[in-house]
C-alpha cells in the first residue's frame, strides 16, 4: 500500500526540521534536543485530563513519572502502565504525553507514565529494572491511586514496548501483580537477526537501520548477548501465561517483521493474542497527529477498555 498521505507530509516537516538528516556523527545530547523539538510540534491530546508529576522509589534511586486521570475519574479506576519509546536513549514524560493523555481520556482509566533511566548513562538492564519496579509501585499503592488493582495494564511503543513484555514475563516468574492486558506498540523483538523489514525499510521512513544501530551500540554494555531474552524477546524460552495482548505493527516499519514474529510465537504459546498491522504507516504513527495514528489509538484504547471491562 502506498505511504499514508497524512503520513507522507508529516515527514516532509520532520525533514525541514533536520531530525531525518543521517545520525552521522550526533551526539546524545543533540539527538535529545531534536526529541524535545518535535515534543513541541506533535499535537497535544486530550486536555480534560488531570495531570499529576510524582517522584516514586526506583530500584536505584528515584524515579519520575507523571499521572494522568479522567476529570471525572472515581474510586477504583483502571489503570495503564506506560512506558514510552526512544531506543533506550531518548524520549521522556513529556515526549509521550500525547499518547498519554488520550489514552486516559478514551479508556477513562488513571494512566502512569514512567520516567525510566537511558542509556548511555545508564545502559541495559536499568531501564528494564525501573519499569518492573514502577509495575510493582503500582500495584502495591493502589487504593492509594484511586485504582483497581485487579485491572492492570502495560502498555509502550518500540523501545517501551520491551520494557512492557519484559515486564509481563518478570511478573509471572517473580509472583508479581497480575496483568490484566498488554499493548504492545511495534515492538523490538529480535535485534540479532536482520528481517526482511529492516533491509526494505531500512532508511526514508523515520527510524532508520542506522538509527537502530545507534541506539543499541549505547543501549548494549559490553558482554550482553543480542540474543539475550530481555532485549530480543523472541529469545524468550517460556512466553506461556502471559497476559492478553495486543501487537500493533506498521508497514513501512524496519521493525515490522519481528513485531510479528513475536504475535505469532505468543499466540503458539496459548497466549490470547491480536495482531494488527497498519498499512501505509511508518514507526512512530501512533498517536493524534494524523487519521491512521487517531484509528489505532481508538482501536487500543477500545481493547484496553474491554480487557478493564468498561462498556
Amino acid at each position: 500500500m502506498p505511504l499514508d498521505r497524512e503520513i507522507e507530509y508529516t515527514l516532509s516537516v520532520l525533514a525541514e526540521m533536520g531530525i531525518l538528516d543521517p545520525i552521522g556523527e550526533r551526539s546524545v545530547s543533540e539527538m535529545r534536543g531534536l526529541m524535545d523539538q518535535l515534543s513541541l510540534v506533535r499535537a497535544h491530546g486530550d486536555t480534560n485530563v488531570i495531570e499529576v508529576d510524582k517522584v516514586i522509589p526506583g530500584p536505584d534511586g528515584d524515579l519520575p513519572v507523571r499521572i494522568y486521570t479522567p476529570s471525572t475519574s472515581g474510586d477504583r479506576m483502571p489503570a495503564i502502565i506506560y512506558f514510552h519509546g526512544g531506543g533506550f536513549v531518548l524520549g521522556n514524560l513529556d515526549s509521550h504525553g500525547h499518547v498519554c493523555r488520550e489514552l486516559s481520556a478514551q479508556v477513562g482509566a488513571t494512566v502512569i507514565s514512567v520516567d525510566y533511566r537511558l542509556a548511555p548513562e545508564h545502559p541495559f538492564p536499568a531501564a528494564i529494572n525501573d519499569a518492573y519496579s514502577a509495575l510493582c509501585w503500582v500495584a502495591e499503592c493502589a487504593k492509594e491511586l484511586k485504582i483497581d488493582e485487579t485491572k492492570i495494564s502495560i502498555a509502550g511503543d518500540s523501545a517501551g514496548a520491551n520494557l512492557a513484555a519484559v515486564s509481563a514475563m518478570r511478573a509471572r516468574d517473580e509472583n508479581g501483580p497480575k496483568i490484566n492486558f498488554q499493548l504492545l506498540i511495534y515492538p523490538p523483538a529480535d535485534l540479532s537477526r536482520e528481517s526482511e523489514s529492516r533491509k526494505d525499510n531500512a532508511e526514508g521512513y523515520f527510524l532508520t537501520s542506522e538509527m537502530l544501530a545507534w541506539f543499541y551500540k549505547f543501549y548494549l554494555p559490553a558482554g550482553v548477548a543480542s540474543d539475550h531474552p530481555w532485549v530480543s524477546l523472541s529469545y524468550a524460552e517460556n512466553l506461556t501465561n502471559l497476559p492478553p495482548t495486543l501487537v500493533i505493527t506498521a508497514e513501512y516499519d524496519p521493525l515490522r517483521d519481528e513485531g510479528e514474529t513475536l504475535a505469532s510465537q505468543l499466540k503458539q504459546a496459548g497466549v490470547d493474542v491480536e495482531l494488527v498491522r497498519f498499512d501505509g504507516a511508518i514507526h512512530g504513527f501512533f498517536g493524534p497527529a494524523t487519521s491512521i495514528g487517531r484509528t489505532a489509538l481508538a482501536m487500543a484504547a477500545d481493547r484496553l477498555r474491554t480487557a478493564a471491562g468498561i462498556m
